[in-house]
């Protein structure tokens, strides 16, 4: 009988620590100095659902302190350690902590080692072409060309090689890679005295893009928002490419249409670019929203001159490929989860 009145009264008790209050006291015996008595009022079990997250911080940063005065420095460390866990974006407050307990916190790695994540977005294709080349005597001049929407989705991986350098502009410098699908299109009419050609492309590529990241404003990754910059090279390798055609001959008595004309061949495989993009990162919870704009200058020629003829468009539609660069302006949103993993710095 005894046993079963426990047991129906230990979880009742448990149920009834009222957790705040046990702060306060532990916050009363540290500022009057019993610090050997914080334990009874900061119990392990405490910290394992028993506090929120805030309290159980507060309750880690008595628990420190307290190893620091009693010199205690595994204990501190170890303390220490529990804090970063509970929250990655801790920071101490240099107006109101001690500098024992800045000087053990920058002791630590603290900041996120890498983010990882996925964007996607919109983007609008700009040819150029740069020579022209026609099957039909009418088409002797260069097309006119209007940006067909397309869309983009892919992951991105960043990671800050010199978060602990002592120098601030490296501190804010990112290698953030990417790989993205990418869909451009366009849109090119052509007029002749006696023949009208409507092309529309399809291009679909994949695309890499290893490129590095500055951070414009703020120096700490526990900003809600900071901008940054972003440059470097692209690299786009084609996936698939097929065309369009509506041919219209002698004002309107002809007209020539039929399914996609597969152009594949017709291109190079590999495309060079430059890549400039300006963004905000805003801090959402644990993650990062993010929100950019991109300018992408091609390098090269996207057309393979050996195969830039395709029978089935040139001899139904009378067309062939100019020589093109393909520009593209993008706009993303995504967000990246970081990864932190706090520990000791090594001494060097």
């Amino acid at each position: 009988m005894v046993a079963m009145f426990l047991a129906g009264v230990v979880p009742v008790v448990a149920q009834q620590i009222n957790y705040s209050q046990q702060l306060r006291l532990a916050r009363s015996s540290y500022e009057q100095g019993r610090l050997h008595e914080l334990g009874q009022f900061l119990k392990p079990q405490y910290f394992k659902g028993g506090f929120t997250k805030e309290e159980a911080l507060q309750g880690y940063q008595y628990l420190t302190l307290a190893a620091i005065y009693l010199e205690e420095p595994a204990k501190a460390d170890s303390l220490m350690l529990n804090i970063l866990r509970t929250d990655h974006y801790y920071e101490p407050n240099p107006k109101v902590d001690p500098a024992e307990y800045i000087a053990l916190y920058n002791t630590f790695r603290t900041k996120a080692l890498w983010n990882a994540g996925i964007k996607f977005g919109v983007n609008g294709s700009f040819y150029n072409a740069i020579k022209n080349y026609y099957t039909l005597d009418g088409l002797q001049s260069k097309g006119v060309f209007k940006t067909k929407i397309g869309f983009q989705a892919g992951g991105v991986f960043q990671i800050t090689p010199f978060v602990y350098s002592l120098n601030p502009t490296l501190r804010r410098f990112s290698f953030a890679p990417e790989l993205m699908y990418q869909s451009r299109g366009a849109t090119e009419t052509a007029t002749g005295p006696t023949v009208f050609l409507q092309n529309t492309f399809k291009l679909n590529w994949l695309d890499l893009n290893p490129v590095v990241t500055y951070r414009l404003s703020g120096d700490k990754s526990v900003n809600a928002l900071s901008t940054y910059v972003s440059f470097g090279p692209g690299v786009s390798y084609l996936l698939s490419a097929a065309n369009t055609f509506v041919t219209t001959k002698n004002n309107g008595i002809g007209v020539v249409s039929g399914p996609d004309v597969i152009m594949t061949k017709s291109y190079k495989k590999l495309s060079y670019s430059l890549i400039a993009s300006a963004g905000l990162k805003y801090k959402f919870g644990s993650i990062f929203l993010t929100a950019e704009i991109r300018a992408q200058y091609f390098l090269n020629n996207a057309v393979n001159p050996a195969t830039r003829t395709n029978q089935d468009a040139a001899f139904n539609y009378g067309f062939t490929l100019d020589d093109y660069k393909i520009n593209n302006l993008t706009g993303n949103i995504g967000f990246s989860i970081p990864y932190f993993n706090p520990k000791k710095k090594i001494k060097k």
